[in-house]
């Protein structure tokens, strides 16, 4: 059984974003029996910022911060097979749930150091929708999903990316 984890970014769960991911997908995949497939809709997800505490550098793979989801959040990291990145560009960027996400990976930076090993043969995808055709900011949220799935050990297949939503009537 494979295990599937999909980060939506997107604030409208039934939005372009979502379409894309279905799409990507298929409905076969979606409704295969299996699949585990654990949809985190991060809009609907209490993630508090990282303040530099320096908690994560004494304590392995450990975060101050116990009041929020990211716990739940730093599990399908960790032990999901097939990770998803799906996102909208906002502001030449993601959008803040998903920009909070990756900044409290910093628990991750400080494991690299010292080695656990997660399992290995894992693999993420970032796939991307923008409003303009214009795809400014691209590289930077490849680069920081790419960074971060190295850290964890996921090899970073690609990322796919649909621009011109806004004139986009029908998906």
């Amino acid at each position: 059984m494979k295990n599937l984890t999909i980060f939506l970014s997107s604030p409208n769960e039934t939005g372009i974003t979502m379409k894309f991911v279905v799409k990507f997908l298929g409905r076969n995949i979606l409704n295969s029996k299996k699949k585990l497939i654990n949809f985190v809709y991060l809009y609907k997800k209490n993630i508090k910022p990282c303040y530099d505490c320096g908690f994560c550098t004494k304590y392995n793979l450990s975060c101050s911060i116990k009041s929020d989801d990211m716990y739940e959040i730093y599990n399908f990291l960790e032990t999901s097979e097939i990770l998803i990145f799906a996102s909208p560009i906002y502001n030449f960027g993601f959008p803040a749930p998903l920009k909070l996400l990756l900044d409290r990976c910093q628990i991750y930076y400080h494991n690299k150091y010292r080695k656990k090993i997660f399992a290995s043969n894992r693999k993420a995808i970032l796939l991307i929708t923008g409003g303009s055709s214009n795809g400014i900011g691209i590289d930077i949220m490849e680069h920081q999903i790419h960074v971060i799935c190295s850290l964890l050990g996921i090899k970073f297949l690609s990322f796919i990316c649909i621009l011109g939503t806004d004139k986009i009537i029908k998906f």
